[in-house]
């Protein structure tokens, strides 16, 4: 006969264990699922090891950043899988500082290399794990990736130290556009007369041709400022990269071949040399960083016809003649690494973005500027193209480049008043005005301005000013003072410097502006077309009273 015993009451000890019990479980539970979530979503390298180094357990970001998978990282050390061996010693020493109870956490800036051997920059956090007890069972190890920050800062490093020397290049292109405007104009002014000898005439174009080079040595370094103005001029595309040939060989390097494929009979276009230039050497490079491992740059040039839906100028009207200029590069690259490197079209056109100037939003600009159009090709074991077609120079001709390409007519009338304070550069515009048949009036600086205009008894038609004056008053003063003794007359600006960099100095927009280097032509142009746009106003007036 069996006896069923009753189970016997817990105790009042035994109740209160098993509830601490319980609550202890549930903490840990807790605990693991809080650890499980931070390891599943915080963005950095996470990786817990033991006493030796040997990797227990890592979290996703570790795989999915560094392409290791668990084969590749549990019990291996995480410095033979992650850490380049020249920064292995640092990270040990460290290690064993942690395990010896010498310090509780270090820190150090390091490197990363991934399965693919991709090199990340990292900052390393080693903090040591110990159990309830106090003894150390291990070390976690935190590595944020700080590679885009680091590229970051070295492109705000960059991007300073490029806008220090576009400061000190603009400066020096300022004085030698004065000295330019000098030499050249007087060369020209001695070409034009009838007793010159063969070898005199020979040494005037040779005096020329230097000047020209020194222009464009100004124009380069003017390159490194992005405010440097749009210059057009009709220029032959195939004889521009004649003279490259020999700098592009040297950019790309021994493993990559440059091959030039010029169009025959070649039309011209209205584009700044030396803006072309760059944009040539910025499409090489690109086309260069495509291929590592070396190959073939093949350059063409040729006379296209271009649909009308691709080929409408600003104005409305159509053009449909245009020379295409492109860079072909050999590469594998597949067709979203080319569209990742073109640029945003924010990075184009906001004037303060880092991407102007620099790489493919140059060229964007150059395009913009020449109205013409910028196409990308890229097919499987074909390569990439970047092709511009750009309108031909007789279709597309600036208004100004026009007037002076068609020759200046001496004005015969008039008083200018001239203020500059390079004695040269002034005699030089003074001298032209003269021959011109102008009255001129000349003084170096912004006092003896405002004496001549107060003596003078005639009206003065025409002030011709140079924008950044050694002066004890600035261009607005001056300017609106001498507004009180010319009667309406208008002022022509004129500079070495950038017209956007002049802004700074007192210039507004709508002011005429003359850039130096300039020609005689280009000068008694200008003046030239105020003068009878102001006869025009006044005939006018007298018809209508």
């Amino acid at each position: 006969m069996s006896v069923e015993r009753s189970p016997r009451p817990e105790s009042p000890t035994g109740q209160a264990l098993r509830v601490e019990l319980d609550r202890v479980g549930r903490l840990l539970e807790y605990q693991e699922s809080f650890v499980n979530a931070l390891m599943a979503h915080v963005p950095a390298i996470v990786l817990v090891t033991d006493r030796g180094g040997r990797v227990l357990r890592y979290n996703a970001f570790t795989a999915s950043r560094t392409g290791f998978g668990r084969e590749d990282m549990e019990d291996r050390h995480w410095l033979e899988v992650f850490v380049p061996a020249p920064e292995r010693d640092e990270l040990a020493q460290a290690m064993e500082e942690l395990v010896a109870g010498r310090k509780t956490d270090r820190c150090a800036e390091g490197h990363l290399l991934t399965r693919h051997g991709r090199e990340l920059s990292v900052r390393w956090t080693l903090s040591l794990l110990q159990t309830p007890c106090g003894e150390v069972s291990g070390v976690l190890v935190v590595g944020e990736d700080v590679t885009e920050i680091q590229q970051q800062n070295e492109r705000i490093v960059h991007s300073d130290r490029m806008a220090a020397i576009g400061r000190l290049a603009t400066s020096i292109a300022h004085e030698f556009n004065n000295q330019l405007t000098v030499i050249d104009g007087h060369c020209r002014l001695l070409e034009r007369q009838s007793s010159l000898t063969e070898s005199a005439h020979a040494s005037l174009i040779a005096i020329r041709s230097s000047v020209e080079r020194t222009a464009r040595l100004t124009g380069q370094l003017l390159a490194f400022d992005r405010h440097r103005p749009h210059h057009p001029v009709l220029l032959n595309m195939n004889h521009a990269l004649a003279g490259m040939v020999e700098l592009l060989v040297r950019l790309v390097g021994e493993d990559v071949r440059v091959v030039v494929n010029p169009g025959s009979n070649l039309a011209e276009i209205w584009a700044d040399p030396a803006r072309f230039e760059q944009v040539v050497m910025n499409l090489v490079a690109n086309a260069r960083d495509a291929m590592p491992s070396g190959g073939c740059i093949t350059i063409e040039t040729a006379n296209v016809q271009m649909p009308d839906q691709f080929t409408r100028a600003e104005s409305g009207e159509r053009i449909q003649s245009h020379v295409m200029l492109s860079v072909t590069n050999a590469t594998a690259e597949t067709r979203e690494a080319v569209l990742g490197r073109l640029p945003k079209p924010s990075s184009v056109l906001r004037a303060d973005d880092e991407a102007v100037g620099a790489g493919l939003a140059t060229v964007h600009k150059f395009v913009q500027e020449c109205g013409g159009n910028l196409c990308v090709c890229s097919e499987p074991d074909l390569g990439c193209t970047f092709a511009l077609y750009l309108p031909r120079g007789e279709l597309a001709a600036p208004d100004d480049q026009a007037d002076a390409a068609a020759g200046a007519t001496p004005g015969g009338g008039g008083t200018v008043l001239v203020v500059e304070d390079d004695d040269l550069l002034r005699q030089f515009v003074v001298g032209v005005l003269v021959n011109a048949g102008y009255r001129v009036l000349d003084a170096p600086n912004g006092r003896k301005a405002l004496s001549l205009a107060g003596e003078h008894t005639g009206s003065i038609g025409l002030v011709i000013m140079d924008v950044v004056l050694n002066a004890e008053m600035g261009l607005s003063e001056l300017a609106e003072r001498l507004d009180e003794y010319r009667l309406g007359a208008r002022t022509l600006y004129m500079s070495g410097y950038p017209k956007e960099i002049a802004f700074a100095h007192g210039l507004k927009s709508g002011d005429d502006f003359l850039a130096k280097p300039f020609s005689p032509d280009e000068l008694l142009c200008r003046v030239r077309k105020y003068f009878d746009n102001t006869s025009e106003k006044e005939s006018t007036k007298r018809g209508r009273s």
